[in-house]
C-alpha cells in the first residue's frame, strides 16, 4: 500500500511542542503523507516553526482564533488530499511505525477506521498511570464501551 495519508495537526500557541509533533510525523517509516498544520490564530511563532522544516509535504492553514477544536480539525479535513485522514494533537508524538501499522491493519481487515494504544507522559517523558485503570483495546462495535467509558480513544 502506498496510499497518500493526510495528517492533520490543530495548533494554538504551542510552537515548541509542535516542533516535536512534526518531527514524529517526519520520522514515520511510512513516508507517503501530507501534513496539514491548522493554526487556530496563534500569536506565537508556530508559522516560523513549520517553515523551518522546509518539507514540501507540510502545509500551513491559518484560521482566525475560534477556540473550537472541531472547527480547526474540520478545516484540515476539508483541505486534505489523502485517501486516509489521521489526527495528531500538537502536544503529542507518534512512534515511528504508527502509520505503517495502522495502514497494514486497515488493509488486512478491510475496516474503515482504527485506533491504537496511547500513553500519557509528563514533561520529562515519564509514563503516567491512566486515571481509569489499564488501557484495554476494544474491537468490533465499540460504541457502548465508549459511551460507558469502558474504553477510551485518543484521536491522533
Amino acid at each position: 500500500m502506498n496510499t497518500l495519508v493526510s495528517v492533520i495537526i490543530p495548533v494554538y500557541n504551542r510552537s515548541e511542542l509542535l516542533q516535536k509533533a512534526i518531527a514524529s510525523v517526519r520520522a514515520q517509516s511510512y513516508q507517503n503523507w501530507e501534513l496539514l498544520v491548522v493554526d487556530d490564530g496563534s500569536t506565537d511563532d508556530c508559522d516560523t516553526t513549520i517553515q523551518a522544516f522546509a518539507d514540501p509535504r507540510i502545509s500551513l492553514i491559518t484560521l482566525g482564533h475560534s477556540g473550537h477544536i472541531g472547527l480547526v480539525r474540520n478545516a484540515g479535513a476539508r483541505a486534505a488530499k489523502g485517501a486516509w485522514l489521521t489526527f495528531l494533537d500538537s502536544d503529542d508524538t507518534w512512534m515511528p511505525g504508527k502509520l505503517q501499522l495502522q495502514l497494514d491493519t486497515l488493509q488486512e481487515t478491510g475496516l474503515q477506521w482504527c485506533y491504537g494504544a496511547f500513553e500519557h507522559m509528563d514533561a520529562t517523558g515519564t509514563s503516567l498511570p491512566f486515571k481509569a485503570g489499564c488501557y484495554r483495546p476494544v474491537s468490533g462495535w465499540i460504541i457502548k464501551d465508549l459511551l460507558t467509558t469502558e474504553a477510551s480513544v485518543h484521536i491522533g
